[in-house]
């Protein structure tokens, strides 16, 4: 029993890593690619759509493993696996910012934080 228990947790660790990590990077990529005039309403349709998939998914797979169509799980799988190679394999170029960073050095002294004693 404590082995079984104990992949159950290690495949939802994992599983939640890669959740923060998908959610996090998509909303950064998306924010960068999404033209400065329309931020909101692309920033809008993305959290729609991943909200909407958060909100089916589970019920869907649900009922998909009640009526015995627990195959689609490995496919699913091996989509995910796909996805991640082809994901790591993305070359993803951040735009240049307008804004150019001083070194910390650099800064006049009324800029810096005091650090308290």
């Amino acid at each position: 029993m404590f082995h079984l228990w104990g992949g159950i947790l290690i495949i939802r660790a994992l599983q939640g890593i890669g959740f923060s990590a998908s959610s996090t990077s998509g909303s950064a990529i998306a924010a960068d690619l999404v033209p400065a005039s329309r931020l909101t309403e692309g920033i809008g349709y993305y959290t729609l759509a991943n909200t909407i998939g958060m909100a089916l998914g589970p019920g869907l797979g649900l009922n998909m493993f009640q009526r015995g169509s627990w195959w689609l799980f490995g496919a699913g799988t091996l989509i995910g696996i796909i996805s991640l190679v082809t994901g790591l394999s993305l070359n993803y170029e951040r735009k240049q910012s307008s804004v150019k960073k001083v070194p910390l050095f650099l800064r006049p002294p009324h800029m810096l934080k005091q650090i308290p004693n």
